[in-house]
């Protein structure tokens, strides 16, 4: 496939030595026929000369136009004609002559709506899977077949046709939750701890540009991030483009580093020493005395001549810091790097700045202890492919060895009191509270994404606090707070019903029309979820054990600090299964 016709009037694709497309944009549609025409009898030549045979039966043309009335062509292999068609399947995506996607939502409902049955299937109110089971469900089964391709559908489908795969989440949360058809969105999401479609899919198409932006090889997928002519039009959604859609400030923050092959062959490269023998020591069983007694004894009998370096890093709220100790000399450096780096990059940037002090000051011999045994693990792994930093540091290790420096590494255990890694640890710490970054260094794909994810959970948290429904609920919840699990199916529903207030009380029935008066069916009161649990008379002999628990463990007896507090989950439960109540 190596000599497929480059030199085209058209664009071509092709995927897997199988499928191939040819795509061709005009103002005149005649124009655009002539290309194509030509295009595919360059490429039949082709085919006839390696012995293939394009089967044009299996071939489709689509005019992707807004245009009403499309005049007849025809374009055809070896006199036959090639069918026309307002939809095609090009990997596992439905396009329309309109590009509106509606084609392919409609089969992404009609695939989903068979996996929604099996959630229903092993759910009931009182038995079956619990919450945490029909989650992973959902997201297997279900997410993942509407997360594929979002990147390209999400850019033209309408508002109104992505309503339609967020009211199938709703339905697939309230399913697992166990929850009535009035239960707010808000809240499910909250308790099933899942961000709405709407911030799903731009996230899901920033960390696909992470992915992009780290390829170290022309991607596909590299002209998709810049700039294109559909953003002379920002009002227009059918003009939106991937670039524009993905404009996030986030990444004006940070350079996403490429990963590549190492520059010398694993045979060439010099072996990497890393003592790692107190693994060995249990931790648990062994004082920190002792442990700090024997790394001494170590240094002292095993690396006498070595010039002892110390490496640490540190991550905080405030920001992300590395440093690196010389014992021997008394010497410091620390350094403020990239916030949303990881504690690994801070790790690993300690020991890269650690081999360019030693490259300056050039000891004979050098021994680099770290307490992160991942970043040991990843310089001295085996691996061709590797991020930046580790391969700098591959590199630095290569060059120093090549000019007769001995370096070795050593692993230590952190907090137990070694001098020099408390040292380093110390002034890690105080790197963050710097006002300024020192060093802004790459990031790995996996750190942007970790970043985009939370930025994102911030804004689906500030959406949950400004939100004007789910009130009874959020007076239990604060957004950062974790929805308590529950390994019971009818425990799990029943609390969450009472948590929301939506659940078969007379005065919620009331509000949906489904009840004439909405009070209680013994004292005549308003039954509201207060008048259930605390006040109805009728239930006084069952409440007594509940009110005992909850003095027990010093709770006052209100709504909202019996149905916060999880170590009352059984017996509000109890309480509800004793007075027979179908809620």
């Amino acid at each position: 496939m190596n000599d497929f016709p480059n030199h085209l009037l058209s664009e071509v694709e092709i995927f897997a030595d199988a499928d191939c497309t040819i795509h061709e944009a005009s103002y005149q549609i005649s124009d655009a026929v002539s290309r194509l025409a030509l295009s595919l009898e360059k490429i039949t030549r082709w085919c006839d000369k390696w012995g293939f045979r394009v089967s044009p039966s299996k071939s489709t043309v689509v005019w992707f136009t807004h245009r009403r009335i499309i005049p007849n062509i025809n374009q055809k292999i070896k006199d036959t004609k090639i069918p026309v068609k307002k939809t095609v399947k090009y990997l596992g995506i439905m396009f329309d002559s309109k590009l509106s996607y509606k084609t392919h939502i409609d089969q992404i409902l009609k695939k989903c709506a068979n996996r929604l049955s099996l959630l229903r299937l092993i759910a009931c109110k009182t038995w079956g899977a619990n919450k945490q089971t029909l989650l992973k469900i959902y997201r297997c089964q279900i997410r993942s077949i509407i997360e594929y391709g979002i990147e390209t559908y999400a850019l033209g489908a309408t508002n109104a046709q992505m309503k339609r795969l967020e009211v199938l989440q709703h339905s697939a949360l309230r399913i697992s939750c166990g929850a009535l058809c009035s239960t707010p969105i808000i809240a499910l999401q909250h308790c099933c701890n899942e961000l709405p479609l709407s911030l799903r899919r731009k996230k899901v198409c920033e960390s696909h540009k992470c992915s992009i932006l780290s390829s170290p090889h022309p991607h596909p997928g590299r002209k998709s991030i810049t700039w294109s002519w559909q953003e002379v039009f920002p009002s227009r959604s059918s003009f939106l483009s991937f670039n524009s859609f993905t404009c996030n400030p986030l990444f004006d923050s940070f350079h996403i580093g490429t990963a590549n092959v190492l520059a010398t062959p694993p045979w060439l490269a010099s072996p990497i020493a890393v003592d790692v023998q107190m693994t060995e020591v249990n931790r648990d069983q062994t004082l920190p005395a002792v442990i700090v007694s024997r790394v001494n004894e170590t240094l002292a009998t095993s690396y006498l001549e070595y010039t002892k370096i110390f490496t640490d890093g540190f991550k905080s709220r405030s920001g992300t810091a590395s440093a690196f100790y010389v014992a021997d000399l008394n010497a410091i450096q620390y350094f403020r790097i990239t916030d949303i780096s990881s504690v690994m990059s801070a790790e690993l940037y300690a020991i890269l700045r650690a081999l360019y002090w030693i490259a300056l000051f050039r000891p004979d011999k050098s021994l680099i202890m770290s307490d992160s045994l991942s970043a040991l693990r990843c310089i001295s792994s085996s691996s061709l492919y590797k991020d930046l930093l580790p391969l700098k540091i591959n590199h630095m290790l290569n060059t120093l060895a090549s000019q007769g420096l001995t370096i070795k590494f050593m692993w230590i255990p952190s907090h137990v009191g070694i001098a020099g890694n408390e040292c380093a640890d110390k002034h890690a710490r105080h790197a963050t509270e710097r006002t300024t970054i020192d060093s802004v260094i790459p990031v790995t794909p996996a750190e942007a994404k970790s970043a985009l994810s939370t930025t994102y959970m911030e804004e689906w948290r500030e959406i949950y606090a400004t939100s004007d429904s789910a009130q009874q609920y959020k007076t239990l919840f604060e957004a950062s707070s974790v929805y308590p699990p529950s390994k019971r199916r009818e425990v799990d529903t029943i609390l969450f019903r009472l948590r929301t207030g939506h659940c078969r009380l007379n005065g919620h029935l009331h509000r949906l029309n489904l009840h004439t008066t909405g009070l209680c069916d013994s004292c005549g009161c308003q039954e509201t979820l207060s008048h259930f649990l605390l006040h109805c008379p009728q239930y006084g002999h069952y409440r007594r054990k509940l009110i005992e628990e909850a003095a027990c463990i010093h709770i006052p007896f209100t709504i909202k600090d019996i149905l916060s507090e999880q170590l009352l989950d059984a017996e509000i439960y109890e309480f509800v299964r004793k007075t027979g109540r179908i809620l």
